[in-house]
């Protein structure tokens, strides 16, 4: 007679496989209730805590779905957007107020560069803005098919295997999960 119980495809057991969502959202270690007592078959100690969350164990860590963080674009949209458009509009405002009562061309000039280089700066944040979208627009559906692999993950406690239900000759261990999603 045949299980409908997913089977390991490294140990072929079946008591300690778990679907990798459900390892996310529960959060919790894993134990092998025996005869003798309950045995925990992940590799850390207890507390459960991280550096990433107080509240996320380290196997709830690996196994999570990676998300990509978009970097430079990010970095270049912070420094242009957040820091020097608006230090370059406050310089050029004052040499604006300067130029406006003493309309020498040495203060002309220095509001018409200042003028440039604020325009500058927002026109750059902008880029950076719009190549950003355009970037995580760009990824959306390579992410929805690595989250549609993602859902359909197992995990077995026993020998840290992370495997496909469809296809058991997939496996990875959780560290290197993400070669079988592929993001």
């Amino acid at each position: 007679m045949r299980s409908s119980l997913l089977r390991c495809p490294r140990c072929g057991q079946v008591d300690a496989v778990q679907k990798v969502s459900a390892i996310i959202a529960s959060n919790h270690a894993y134990e092998l209730y025996t005869k003798s007592g309950s045995l925990p078959l992940a590799n850390e100690e207890i507390p459960f805590t991280t550096r990433g969350s107080p509240y996320q164990t380290p196997l709830s860590e690996r196994l999570a779905f990676p998300e990509h963080h978009y970097g430079c674009s990010t970095l270049l949209l912070i420094a242009f957007a957040g820091i020097l458009a608006p230090g370059t509009s406050i310089v050029a405002w004052f040499t604006y107020s300067a130029a406006a009562r003493d309309p020498s061309p040495a203060n002309q000039m220095a509001m018409l560069m200042n003028i440039t280089l604020a325009l500058v700066c927002i026109a750059i944040a902008m880029i950076c803005s719009l190549l950003r979208s355009r970037q995580k627009q760009l990824d959306k559906p390579r992410r929805e098919r690595a989250l549609a692999i993602w859902n359909a993950l197992y995990y077995c406690h026993r020998d840290d295997t992370v495997f496909v239900a469809d296809n058991p000759l997939q496996l990875a261990t959780s560290r290197t999960m993400h070669t079988l999603i592929g993001y």
